[in-house]
């Protein structure tokens, strides 16, 4: 097993003689040309180990996770993953951008993506609207809540009968904890823990006239008033 970071969220999984690129974000100027990556990244090498892969997974529709500038330059007849969520809008874009071969999970369905090799997609549902309130506004309806997907973010597990990857993306642990509740006693060992991008943000890591401790400095003052 093998886990290539690229920049940002993108990330390849490479398990079982299966590759599963994670929300890829090669090209700048994403969020209305605001968002740019800090890294300097090989985009000729990048885009050609995407290419390879045999498998697609998009978390959510932000652009930083779901970029329609890199997505143009990756083959079309890749497999996606993606949530069933309720509005099918990752869908719909994906389909704009010309992908024909879209593959949508329920919360939590097993996907085999290979022999020995499974997938499961979580959206962040289960959510206490109590915290969700404070910190987004909910979207449900008091008659909705637990029935359909309508959070934004999802969460995955690639799993063997070896090892479980657990991504959280930019999947928030408090609103989510029920779900990940569910993902420990459905998988009772994560070997391989993929922290989340909840403090995504174009300030500081955007910013070009602060160094690398001062980023790091004011990042740390922003998770503290997030929590």
């Amino acid at each position: 097993m093998k886990i290539t970071k690229i920049t940002s969220s993108t990330i390849i999984i490479n398990i079982d003689n299966i590759k599963i690129v994670c929300d890829p974000w090669i090209e700048n100027g994403e969020y209305y040309g605001s968002w740019f990556l800090e890294e300097k990244i090989d985009k000729k090498k990048s885009y050609e180990l995407i290419n390879n892969c045999d498998y697609l997974y998009i978390s959510h529709i932000h652009p930083d996770h779901m970029s329609k500038k890199t997505l143009k330059n990756i083959k079309k007849d890749i497999k996606v993953l993606i949530h069933k969520f309720s509005s099918p809008f990752v869908k719909n874009n994906l389909n704009i951008l010309g992908f024909n071969n879209i593959l949508e999970l329920n919360h939590g369905e097993q996907y085999n993506l290979a022999q020995e090799t499974k997938i499961k997609i979580f959206a962040a549902d289960d959510c206490n609207p109590e915290i969700c309130g404070r910190i987004m506004g909910c979207t449900y309806d008091t008659d909705q809540i637990g029935k359909n997907s309508h959070q934004i973010d999802t969460c995955s597990v690639i799993f063997n009968k070896e090892l479980s990857i657990l991504n959280l993306n930019d999947c928030h642990v408090n609103l989510m904890e029920k779900t990940l509740n569910r993902v420990l006693n459905e998988h009772k060992k994560i070997n391989y823990l993929l922290v989340n991008y909840s403090s995504a943000h174009s300030y500081p890591q955007c910013i070009q006239n602060l160094n690398i401790s001062d980023k790091l400095k004011e990042l740390y003052k922003m998770v503290i008033c997030l929590n």
